[in-house]
């Protein structure tokens, strides 16, 4: 792993960290947190607004047929998840 843009008392705690140091990691993560969770927040701000643009396009597959309404839907996806569990279950009992 890279040390750059770390100042000499990051590399420090780095260095101690990689040779096992709770503390070190946890002063580093009290000293970078806000920036790596700023920067994560607007990458995942970013992709999210793209995602939703690209979902507007895509017509709506989930269209409910005539006659087909909402706990129709829910019934049929709860049955489908308790097979689904079913077959889970029956694969994790079979043999190595």
């Amino acid at each position: 792993m890279a040390t750059q843009g770390l100042d000499s008392s990051d590399s420090l705690l780095f260095d101690e960290m990689r040779r096992g140091s709770s503390a070190a990691l946890a002063a580093l993560f009290d000293r970078h947190a806000d920036a790596v969770y700023n920067y994560r927040f607007r990458r995942t701000a970013s992709s999210a607004r793209r995602l939703t643009r690209v979902l507007r396009r895509v017509p709506h597959e989930g269209a409910a047929p005539d006659g087909d309404d909402m706990a129709d839907r829910v019934v049929r996806r709860v049955d489908s998840e308790r097979q689904m569990a079913a077959v889970l279950a029956a694969i994790a009992a079979l043999p190595q």
